[in-house]
Order: structure tokens, then sequence, then C-alpha cells
């Protein structure tokens, strides 16, 4: 696949283009490609080096070889042009705890530009206006002043990765405030951390491997030896960058009980996992497995680490980005699939369905505003970053 339009940013650096890393944060402001033609903005540019810049460009993101070469020298230097961006107020200068919204604003602009350039532009519209404006209120705790979202349009998109990032938050937030209420319920219980793989499979294959993972899983907790009385299982799939297979697996967090880790209660080692987990995939060969018992601690650090990598993203935002090809065929295969689900005594303190709130980070935090002022950020395309919006004299 050819794509047909591409935009580059000095602030979307990718880790795949080394050579030329440090030249786009000195001299280039963007780069466009569309129908053949590359057009370059910046300063200090020379044919010499937009040809370097282009080839590795066209090579990164299998685009024919450039046709046209063109630029526009910006009238403004360097010095002039840092000036002018200290005329704005950013979200993550103000506020250094809210520097993740730049970071995965930006990652989804690039998802947004490949969903453009295969033509798939209804995802793309979603996701180019998904968190364009925040609204946060000026609020304090014992120890500091604060911003707190209040108010943001997220557009849900699985691939999207602002409402990656907003989906784990709330599921790891609904979890924790349930933890308490388990742990009332069922003092001495423990949790064991469950990695399952399978061998990587062509992507076109994705879907119905994951179907096969999903039927062999049923089989596995239904197994007389399966130890757990409740379980939140997720599915991850990462990149092979070697051959551009997938490489789908479970991440479970299993609740047992006190008595599985005693002489009768029923420990299985690693070795008697990866044979429960082979037997119930009905394959040829030792599936590679992970297991991990969470620590007890007093304050919960461990279960809650536990669950944030059970709910994290289904796909690294950085898999997502490098191969757009991948990413459009990712996307077909995981269309209408299901990402995490819930077993056991978990289903009678908690809700498989997203969460419908993707504002509120901590449903225990009832901190108050400080005053009735609201504060705008804009995404600012152009600057790649969140910029406080003026007000209207």
């Amino acid at each position: 696949m050819r794509l047909k339009r591409f935009e580059y940013t000095r602030f979307s650096r990718r880790s795949d283009l080394p050579l030329i890393g440090d030249e786009v944060s000195e001299t280039i402001e963007r780069v466009t490609f569309s129908s053949g033609e590359f057009t370059f903005e910046g300063f200090e540019l020379s044919d010499e080096w937009m040809k370097k810049f282009a080839k590795l460009l066209a090579h990164s993101f299998n685009f024919d070889s450039p046709e046209t070469l063109s630029s526009t020298l910006l009238p403004s230097t360097k010095k002039d042009n840092s000036l002018l961006e200290k005329q704005h107020t950013y979200l993550s200068d103000v506020s250094p705890k809210d520097k993740p919204w730049d970071l995965h604003r930006r990652s989804a602009e690039l998802v947004a530009s490949i969903y453009q350039s295969a033509d798939y532009q209804r995802y793309s519209e979603r996701i180019s206006n998904c968190s364009s404006l925040l609204e946060f209120a000026l609020v304090a705790d014992d120890k500091e002043l604060f911003f707190k979202l209040r108010s943001a349009h997220f557009c849900r998109h699985r691939h999207c990765t602002v409402c990656q990032w907003r989906r784990t938050l709330m599921w790891t937030a609904r979890f924790l405030k349930a933890m308490p209420k388990i742990q009332q319920d069922y003092p001495t219980h423990r949790y064991i951390f469950l990695t399952l793989t399978v061998r990587n499979c062509p992507l076109d294959e994705l879907r119905s491997t994951i179907s096969w993972m999903n039927d062999s899983f049923v089989r596995l907790i239904q197994r007389k030896a399966f130890p757990g009385v409740g379980f939140v299982k997720s599915v991850e799939v990462t990149r092979n960058k070697k051959d551009n297979t997938a490489h789908p697996h479970f991440h479970v967090l299993i609740m047992v009980p006190s008595g599985y880790f005693g002489s009768r209660g029923g420990y299985l080692s690693k070795d008697k996992w990866i044979n429960l987990w082979r037997s119930c995939l009905r394959a040829d060969y030792d599936p590679s497995i992970n297991v991990q018992v969470v620590k007890n601690d007093k304050d919960e650090s461990s279960i809650t680490g536990a669950l944030r990598e059970v709910l994290k993203y289904t796909v690294k935002p950085s898999d997502l980005i490098e191969d757009p090809d991948w990413l459009i065929e990712l996307t077909n295969q995981l269309y209408k699939t299901r990402a995490l689900s819930l077993g056991g005594i978990f289903k009678k303190y908690l809700s498989e369905n997203e969460p419908e709130d993707f504002i509120t980070e901590n449903p225990e935090d009832e901190s108050e505003p400080v005053s009735d002022e609201r504060f705008l950020f804009d995404w600012k395309k152009d600057l790649n970053r969140y910029v406080k919006r003026k007000n209207k004299d």
C-alpha cells in the first residue's frame, strides 16, 4: 500500500529515524507528503539534506521513491521562533503531572494520519477531534494546588492512544474502588499473576488465533486443577519487528484461596501451568508462560501494580504507529473483539462494560475547586502541545 498523504513535525520524532533525529529538532518544522511530492518547511535547508531525509522517510513508511522535492524557508529565525513559542502557556509547563496529555495526543495524531492515508476517513476524523479541548479546575488538597480535569470529549476509538490511556486509568480506578470490599469479604485470599502465550501468528490470522485462545481459556477455567475463585483477563498484542507477525497473549490476575500454597492446596508449579495450558490449547508444543505470586503488601502496592499490568493497553502505542500497513490490518483483525473479561467472584463486584466516565481518575478524590475559574487548554497541532486559551478582554 502506498500512502497518499503524510505529515511529520519536529515534535513527532520517531525512534526508527535515528540518522536525522537531531537535525529534525533543529531545522525542520514540518514535512508533508502528498501526490508524490515532499514539501519541507524549516530553517537552513539544503538540497542534499532534504534528499537524504526524504529517502529515509520513504524507506521507513514504505513510500515509493520521492518524485518531487520542494522547500519553504521560514522567514523567522530560530531565535524568533523560540520567542514566539514563549508567548504561549503550555499545560505541561504549568502542570508537570499532566505531561502525558501531550505524549498521548501526539501519538494519536500519528494514528489519525495513518488512517487518513489509508482512506479510513471516519476513524481519522474521530481520533483527530478527540480531546481537542481540555477543561480543568484548580483544586487543593492538604499539600498542594493542582489541576483536575472537568470536561473533555473522547472519541473512544480502540486505537486512539489518548483513549487507551484514559481507559486504563478508569478501569484501574474501578478495580481499586472495589478492592476494599473484596478484601473485606475474602481477607485471607491471595493473588497470582499469569501470562499465557502461544506462538506468533501471521497478522491476518490474529482474529482466529485469539478466538482459539479464548476457547482454550474457557477449557482452562473449567479444569478441576484451575485454582482461581475469581479472575480478570486481558489480551495484549505485540508486533514482531523482524517478520511483522503478531504475538497475542493473555494477562490474568487470579484470586486463589490462601490454602493454595499449602501441601494440599493444589499448588501449580510453572511446569504444571505449561502442561495445563498446552492441554487446553490442544497444541503440539510447550507454550511459554509466566506465573508470579503477588506480594501481600499492607499498602497493596503489588496488587495495584498487577492490576495496572492487566488493565493496560491492548497494543503498545509504538506498535500502532511504526508500520501503517500493520495498523490497518490490526484494526480489521481486532474489530469487535473483547479486550477484557471477568470471572468468578469478581463479577459480584465489577462490571465488564467499558467505563462511561473517562474524566474521573480517582473516585475517592473529593477535593473541591478553590474558585469558579476554569482553565481551558486547546490542542495545537502545529506545536504538538496543549496551549492555554487566552482570556478574552
